[in-house]
């Protein structure tokens, strides 16, 4: 019984984990939309 609530606890916590790396990707991936969609309204990106 002790070891099967030690594996629910370690998985709470990697679900917990992952929530936050996705939540992570999903507001980085949303700036950089708004980071794109500006330099297209802007004009073509200059060559660097």
């Amino acid at each position: 019984m002790i070891g099967q609530s030690q594996n629910n606890i370690v998985e709470e916590r990697q679900s917990a984990y992952v929530k936050d790396i996705v939540d992570c990707v999903q507001e980085w991936s949303q700036w950089f939309l708004l980071r794109t969609n500006r330099r297209v309204e802007e004009g073509p990106i200059p060559p660097i």
